[in-house]
């Protein structure tokens, strides 16, 4: 429960820190409503594994891995919209599948007893395409990509 409960307080400081520096750039900064979603999605996940690991029972369980998959899939769809930003209907495609997908999972694991090897497949799975996706963002933004002007390339 401290761990997560630490991961918790990092995410707020760093929300308060985002908020302080970049409150009024929306303009110049497209992503910033995004991350702003994005912080909410991770802090939800992480208050819900601190109450899991804090009190263990079936619905705090559920909870801990439904949460879990949201936040592994909101850094999914980050990593398309970033690479995508340009091509708007193929990143909206990807989206949509993706959350359709998150509903489906959700449901299953809401269905009966979960199913720990499955859901731990299915989070590894989409944050090691998730890695993927943002390392050739990365590496795109390195080697003189359409990013590599920037300074801040997460903007």
């Amino acid at each position: 429960a401290l761990a997560s409960g630490l991961n918790l307080a990092a995410h707020v400081y760093m929300y308060h820190q985002l908020i302080e520096d970049y409150r009024f750039c929306y303009k110049h900064s497209p992503m910033i409503v995004f991350w702003h979603f994005f912080f909410c999605i991770c802090t939800h996940a992480w208050a819900w594994s601190t109450v899991f690991h804090a009190r263990d029972t079936p619905f705090t369980e559920f909870m801990d891995y439904a949460c879990a998959l949201s936040m592994v899939m909101i850094l999914f769809i980050a990593a398309v919209i970033r690479l995508l930003f340009r091509k708007k209907k193929v990143a909206l495609v990807i989206v949509l599948m993706s959350i359709m997908f998150f509903i489906h999972h959700v449901r299953y694991l809401y269905s009966g007893k979960v199913d720990y090897e499955y859901n731990m497949t299915v989070n590894i799975v989409i944050g090691m395409l998730a890695t993927a996706l943002w390392m050739v963002f990365s590496l795109g933004a390195l080697c003189g990509g359409q990013h590599a002007a920037r300074r801040y390339v997460w903007r």
